[in-house]
């Protein structure tokens, strides 16, 4: 059908922004199009119910997003490795770039898609990171494994957004209010050592991934 390869092409938006950005233009010129009927339709009082093709667009980009992130999710279950996940992480952070450089133009000004792709991949970092955490004292148990179902309920749940700047924010200090006693039984477990390393890696990694690439679109806009 035609709605199913005009959604197809938009959500590999990334690659033909690199490699086809002719067709992501003609593409997204469908959308326009669709766009202005609409608002014609609806100024003139037509019975004609709205395609909506640009909300539609930018649901496809949050469902592309959230497919990127699937393999850094399964690379919690089973036995976890280490450098397997943090390299898929990289890779992941690494597509950011070509979001700006080459897909972003493609699109109309007020998609702001670089802004919308970078909203939902920090809401999967975010859920990425409370996945780990989620599974630290069944780790420590086993030693490797996270437990069934620490991956997010599902994949394209518009809730819980993040900046960036507010996820790796250190944790506040301690509040003014005494806190209450917890008793052993509802201590926290501790995150072991490994997987707080892990953690703590990943987010190194994005810390130095963001410096670089900013420091990059700098020095292109001096140039």
């Amino acid at each position: 059908r035609f709605e199913e390869a005009l959604w197809t092409h938009i959500r590999d938006f990334v690659r033909l922004g690199e490699e086809n950005p002719a067709l992501l233009v003609r593409v997204l010129q469908v959308v326009h199009s669709q766009e202005e009927l609409d608002a014609y339709n609806a100024r003139t009082g037509r019975d004609v119910p709205p395609k909506e093709y640009k909300q539609q667009s930018l649901k496809q980009i949050q469902f592309s997003v959230a497919d990127r992130f699937k393999g850094l999710f399964q690379g919690l279950d089973g036995e976890l490795n280490i450098p397997a996940v943090l390299e898929q992480a990289d890779m992941i952070a690494g597509e950011l770039t070509a979001v700006y450089d080459y897909a972003s133009p493609c699109f109309p000004e007020h998609y702001q898609l670089f802004d919308a792709v970078v909203a939902h991949h920090n809401k999967h970092v975010h859920k990425f990171l409370g996945a780990l955490e989620a599974g630290a004292e069944s780790a420590a148990d086993s030693g490797t494994s996270l437990p069934p179902g620490a991956s997010p309920s599902t994949p394209h749940d518009d809730q819980g957004v993040m900046s960036l700047d507010a996820l790796l924010a250190p944790p506040p200090g301690p509040s003014s209010t005494p806190a209450t006693p917890m008793s052993p039984m509802s201590q926290p477990p501790e995150t072991p050592a490994g997987l707080r390393e892990m953690m703590e890696t990943y987010v190194d990694r994005m810390v130095e991934t963001t410096e670089a690439w900013t420091l990059n679109i700098v020095k292109a806009d001096r140039e």
